[in-house]
């Protein structure tokens, strides 16, 4: 007769909170790219921040060249990851032609390269928990989906951020977000609020509250001088 096994199995408990600290003081430093710079095909999680001038995401825009969140502020709009760094990238390039207020000159990428998949998930799950980028929100939900095929868009929802940042074809008679685009700016705009406080502050709330981790610039300050970043040379676009 088989023996029900009712104790936990003694694996060490992964430290979330060191690798938060390490992640989030690398890309707080790391060089902020154009998305054309990530080149790397294997597996990475990224942060993308907005330059560009709609009104809602003014507070937390980037307005540097080739510098880090810490130097030039900024805040991260949507966290993900990715099997192909390379590969998601130039989805969200072609998710984002037609659009009518957004598009990829707006958008500004740090690249995380990492050993597998599971990582990549790993790291980007932490970046969402701490930053709480306002695309990576349920009610906002629809930024990194797939362009849906024409047949598919048949019945398809259209999501709340298409509402918001409308121009991908989709299914005029398809049910839509129950709230409008306006209501969907301000929304985004009270969340956004938060990350205001969080930016000028230098440190989110949860990072505050872990210990070793240092507001000042970490050793980590270029991602691009990390082996295998497969990033291109970023002062190319200064």
């Amino acid at each position: 007769m088989l023996k029900l096994v009712t104790t936990a199995p003694d694996i060490p408990l992964l430290d979330e909170r060191r690798h938060l600290v390490v992640a989030a003081e690398h890309v707080l430093n790391a060089p902020v790219l154009p998305l054309d710079a990530v080149t790397a095909r294997g597996p990475g999680a990224y942060l993308l921040l907005y330059c560009g001038s709609l009104e809602i995401y003014t507070s937390i825009a980037y307005r540097g060249e080739g510098g880090s969140i810490v130097q030039d502020g900024g805040f991260p709009i949507y966290a993900g990851s990715a099997a192909s760094l390379r590969e998601r990238r130039q989805r969200h390039q072609r998710n984002l032609r037609g659009l009518v207020d957004v598009s990829e000159d707006d958008l500004r990428i740090i690249a995380v390269p990492t050993p597998s998949k599971a990582g990549a998930v790993y790291l980007e799950q932490l970046f969402i928990d701490t930053f709480q980028p306002v695309w990576n929100e349920p009610w906002l939900s629809g930024f990194g989906s797939k362009r849906q095929g024409r047949t598919r868009e048949r019945g398809q929802r259209v999501s709340a951020w298409n509402v918001l940042h409308p121009g991908r074809h989709v299914d005029a008679d398809a049910p839509r977000s129950s709230l409008t685009g306006a209501a969907l700016a301000l929304r985004a705009e009270d969340h956004l609020a938060g990350a205001v406080a969080w930016r000028f502050a230098g440190v989110s709330p949860r990072l505050s509250e872990l210990d070793g981790f240092r507001k000042q610039p970490a050793l980590l300050t270029s991602a691009s001088s990390t082996p295998g970043i497969g990033m291109a040379d970023h002062r190319a676009h200064h």
